[in-house]
């Protein structure tokens, strides 16, 4: 029907009209899509620097053949800074991994960290910030002594969306620009008197049948 074909159509999403609240809460909703349905997500308030964790094998991540198994914790981090978004992410992915031994209380070390952050990454060979941001992640691996470190970036989360659309409709205000919002409502407004006319129908059917 109408509603699935819009559903199948590929989008791209504004993540700058979230906020840092809604954002977490977005990559929360993702993070179950990505990793698992076992996720733990934490509410406000002090998380010891975890928007969600994970312990176990995940089947989805990164791919369906390479499972990684281990203690797993998501981060999110929202950019409203103007500046370059590379340095920001450095910045802000060198202070989370250096709570790891400064915290005050003890908060276990992940086998795998992911950062989710609505900044974008060039994607030009060698000199673009997404081949930079491989190097670091490789680089901090070593150094924090963290299996795998992966910093999930604006493309990689409009990519998520896509392929997970019940989280993106659940979002659909925020990340969906004004007209295409708009025709989805229409969408949605077609199907909803078109199921009206169907149980109208089946209404008036069944009451015939009741009669005779």
């Amino acid at each position: 029907n109408c509603l699935d074909k819009l559903m199948l159509i590929e989008m791209n999403y504004n993540l700058d009209n979230l906020n840092p609240y809604d954002f977490e809460k977005l990559v929360q909703a993702l993070s179950r899509k990505v990793i698992g349905n076992g996720s733990i997500t934490f509410g406000d308030g002090t998380d010891g620097g975890r928007e969600a964790t994970f312990k176990g094998i995940s089947s989805l991540y990164p791919s369906m053949k390479d499972n990684w198994n281990g203690y797993w914790v998501v981060q999110a981090k929202f950019k409203t800074a103007k500046t370059s978004d590379f340095d920001w992410v450095k910045n802000e992915l060198t202070k989370e991994l250096d709570k790891y031994g400064t915290r005050k209380i003890k908060v276990q070390k992940p086998d795998h960290y992911l950062l989710f952050t609505n900044c974008k990454l060039s994607a030009k060979p060698v000199t673009g910030s997404r081949d930079k941001m491989t190097l670091l992640e490789r680089e901090y691996e070593e150094k924090y002594k963290i299996k795998n470190i992966r910093v999930i970036s604006f493309d990689d989360i409009n990519d998520y969306l896509n392929l997970n659309r019940d989280v993106a409709i659940s979002f659909a205000p925020f990340v969906l620009a004004g007209d295409i919002l708009y025709k989805l409502l229409k969408v949605l407004e077609i199907e909803d008197k078109r199921n009206a006319r169907i149980n109208e129908v089946l209404n008036r059917f069944l009451g015939v049948e009741f009669k005779e």
